[in-house]
């Protein structure tokens, strides 16, 4: 497996310098994480596809985007993916087409070939899809072993909407899976909170009680 790092900001992509280029044409998936006002632009998928005939683009709102070793605010970042073995088959659907998150997911999970099946990463709109409930819907349908990782999707603080798109222009209200196949593939993954332990340990003591 190989991967590449673009930033796009005003109409221009730069490269990351620091991670080997790949070939446009040989990338399988590209994941691309923006702010919403970015991904509103009505030419942002087209300026993606300009870039390289990549097979599958899946897009998703993000509250900061994390390039190189800094935050941004005002750019799309791509991570672009070539696979050696590894197969994918990424799939999505909106909300409004069923009663509830748990069974919109269940119909997804239903349409995911089941053969191989190693990782599924989802990219819903965490405004409108309950959480817990597609959570529920994706294992309900798969083995009990694959392990199902979500991207979140966050409106930064204003709780309005959030915007995902596969292969057209990012909308709300859309769920994407994203199935990885086969057994050459290692997948770890890890959260941080901000009210997880920081720094050195330190060791609180009680001050003896003093009689003035």
């Amino acid at each position: 497996m190989n991967t590449s790092l673009y930033k796009f900001t005003e109409k221009a992509w730069e490269n990351n310098p620091n991670i080997q280029l790949i070939d446009d044409k040989k990338f399988q998936l590209a994941l691309c994480f923006a702010s919403k006002s970015i991904l509103e632009k009505e030419t942002i998928y087209s300026n993606i596809k300009l870039k390289s005939p990549i097979t599958e683009v899946a897009m998703s709102i993000t509250v900061t985007e994390i390039y190189q070793y800094y935050e941004r605010d005002d750019s799309l970042i791509c991570t672009a993916i070539q696979f050696d073995k590894t197969t994918i088959e990424a799939t999505t659907d909106h909300i409004k087409n069923y009663q509830n998150s748990y069974a919109k997911t269940v119909r997804l999970a239903k349409k995911l070939p089941k053969k191989n099946l190693f990782h599924i990463l989802i990219l819903p709109d965490s405004s409108l899809v309950g959480r817990s409930e597609l959570l529920k819907g994706l294992t309900a349908q798969i083995d009990k072993n694959v392990p199902v990782t979500r991207g979140l999707t966050d409106d930064d603080a204003n709780f309005n909407s959030t915007l995902t798109g596969l292969n057209k222009q990012p909308k709300d209200g859309e769920i994407i899976p994203i199935s990885f196949y086969g057994n050459y593939l290692t997948m770890t993954h890890q959260s941080l909170g901000i009210w997880d332990t920081f720094g050195l340990k330190k060791k609180l003591q009680t001050l003896p009680k003093i009689n003035y």
